[in-house]
């Protein structure tokens, strides 16, 4: 019985690996930094912010386009979120097949 729930831990392991590589492959398709709106003279101006190494870079953005550029933030967020959880299922997977390791005496 031990042996079979060790090898289903296992598997959901190389699972959340397999989709935090994927997740992390997909947040390289999306726009990192925030939507700022800054006041130029008597107008308003959106700009894309965002850090690039140690620099603060700002990209314009027209204003058409301000409502894709949301959902793609929003849809980074999700994913961020995604591999945060993924993260931490991996780090409690692996204390416990750490832990069955121990208690059998192979180390």
């Amino acid at each position: 019985m031990e042996l079979i729930l060790k090898g289903v831990l296992q598997e959901e392991l190389n699972r959340a690996s397999r989709s935090l590589f994927v997740y992390n492959e997909k947040l390289k398709d999306y726009p990192q930094g925030k939507l700022v709106t800054k006041r130029r003279k008597n107008n308003y101006v959106n700009y894309l912010v965002y850090r690039e190494g140690s620099k603060v870079k700002s990209d314009y953005v027209k204003k058409g386009e301000i409502d894709d550029i949301q959902i793609l933030i929003a849809k980074r967020n999700d994913i961020k979120i995604q591999i945060k959880l993924l993260k931490q299922q991996i780090c409690d997977l692996e204390k416990i097949l750490k832990i069955n390791k121990n208690r059998n005496g192979k180390i």
